[in-house]
């Protein structure tokens, strides 16, 4: 309470100081008459220590033992009575302590299990919908085959009853004047004669008839319809003759009407000759016999200009220095990708053979290369290592273009060694040489009948005895047929 003086007990040098000031000796004992404890004023501002010069104003009177008494004791009283002041309570520190590294490390499995799991559930939700995809498109290429076969059943048997009901054929009025080639090993065979369509006059043409590919869908079929007469038999070996019940299309016809003599030249069978062209053999001889060359290359600007077959295109490149169109050959029915043909043919003008290629060609070299075969993986399946890229010398038509076959095609025409440069190797030979196709000899075949062959013999590169060709074209109202039977 405000002004309350409350008395403190005394140190032992508080009552030295007290007794020797009060009495002028010390005295130990508070009974003491002269002992006087120091004294403290407490109040509600901060307390303030007595000395000596409060002790000489507030001294208590001597002879009053009994008050003195009561004050001592009270002092007493009131000093154990008060409790003593606590020290303020301080926060403990979070003691921090080195974390087990066994703890961590069954942390970081634990986190690692969990990443794995998370990542193979990823993966197992990634396969599932493959594998779903997977059996969707198979179901799909089943259902396909499935109406693909039916409707070529149907088909069949629609082209035969159009077949058996009519009388009329496209050779009904061909007339076979000379076979001009065979060859039992293709199946093929070409024929001369004359040909008559519609009211028009005879007239030359050229027929080309090949065997046909088995159709996939309908050889169980065929086979159930089809007729057999044994030829021989031993052991367990036996052939036959087979009659088929006709119910796709056996043969492939290409009609040529009216024909040049240049094509019944080159269906016609000719006796070979090897011809090692040097640069200066192809400046005096080739090169002028390829700019007076009566074959038309009319149809090869078609392609380009997409006048014509631009329906078959597979994959083209527009620019004009470095593009190309390329499309499937003649050759090949676009059915079975074993028999893949296609022909990749320059946007660029005036490159008529490798004799005119070097450094400033190999990008549209390497393009055609490079974005064909891709072209052919992504539609036809068949990667760059299955694939035979070449070019043709001499070529069947003066315009730069690139033949790709697959390699499961067995000696496709013209990839012989006397004919065929692969492409790679003309790629190589030009980094290597700029100059190199107009400076090396090149070696091919020409046949009898060929132009180029006149031209060589009249400049006498196969002596004075050649004999004259023997090959007779006919008379001139006649035509031409080329029959292929596969």
């Amino acid at each position: 309470m405000p002004g309350v003086t409350i008395f403190k007990e005394p140190t032992k040098h508080d009552r030295i100081c007290s007794d020797h000031f009060i009495t002028g000796k010390p005295s130990n004992d508070p009974l003491h008459p002269d002992y006087v404890p120091t004294l403290k004023m407490i109040s509600t501002k901060t307390p303030t220590r007595i000395t000596r010069g409060t002790l000489r104003k507030k001294r208590l009177p001597s002879d009053d033992l009994q008050k003195r008494k009561e004050a001592a004791n009270a002092l007493l009283t009131m000093t154990k009575a008060q409790p003593k002041p606590k020290r303020p309570q301080h926060k403990q520190r979070a003691i921090q302590t080195d974390p087990d590294p066994r703890a961590i490390l069954d942390q970081a499995k634990l986190n690692h299990l969990e990443k794995e799991i998370a990542l193979l559930q990823r993966i197992n939700s990634q396969l599932r919908a493959q594998r779903q995809g997977f059996e969707d498109a198979l179901k799909r290429s089943l259902e396909m085959a499935d109406e693909a076969k039916k409707r070529k059943l149907d088909q069949g048997a629609g082209d035969q009853e159009k077949f058996d009901n009519s009388n009329c054929s496209l050779f009904n009025d061909f007339t076979v004047k000379k076979v001009l080639r065979e060859d039992p090993r293709s199946k093929t065979i070409s024929l001369y004669g004359s040909l008559t369509k519609g009211e028009h006059k005879s007239a030359d043409a050229v027929v080309l008839l090949e065997r046909k590919p088995f159709e996939v869908p309908t050889v169980e079929e065929s086979l159930h319809k089809t007729r057999t007469s044994e030829t021989l038999s031993n052991d367990i070996y036996s052939t036959h003759d087979g009659f088929s019940p006709g119910l796709s299309a056996d043969l492939k016809v290409t009609v040529i009407c009216p024909c040049t003599e240049k094509h019944i030249s080159k269906y016609s069978e000719h006796e070979p000759f090897l011809v090692r062209e040097t640069p200066e053999l192809y400046k005096t001889v080739t090169e002028p016999c390829m700019a007076q060359s009566k074959f038309s290359i009319q149809w090869v600007y078609n392609i380009l200009e997409k006048k014509t077959e631009s329906e078959r295109i597979v994959e083209e490149d527009p620019d004009p220095d470095l593009g190309f169109v390329l499309l499937p050959d003649m050759k090949w029915d676009r059915k079975n990708v074993d028999q893949l043909y296609l022909v990749a043919i320059a946007h660029k003008h005036g490159l008529r053979s490798l004799r005119d290629l070097g450094s400033d060609h190999l990008p549209l070299l390497e393009n055609i290369r490079t974005k064909a075969l891709a072209a052919i993986k992504e539609k036809f399946g068949v990667a760059s290592h299955q694939m035979r890229v070449y070019l043709h010398y001499q070529p069947s038509y003066y315009h730069l273009h690139v033949h790709f076959t697959n390699l499961r095609l067995d000696s496709p025409p013209g990839s012989d060694v006397l004919r065929a440069h692969l492409l790679d190797d003309v790629i190589d030979n030009i980094r290597s040489d700029p100059e190199f196709y107009q400076r090396t000899t090149i070696s091919y075949a020409l046949r009898e009948g060929d132009e180029l062959f006149k031209w060589y013999k009249k400049a006498g590169y196969f002596g004075t005895d050649e004999g004259q060709s023997q090959n007779k074209t006919g008379e001139s109202e006649s035509s031409t047929v080329v029959i292929n039977l596969g």
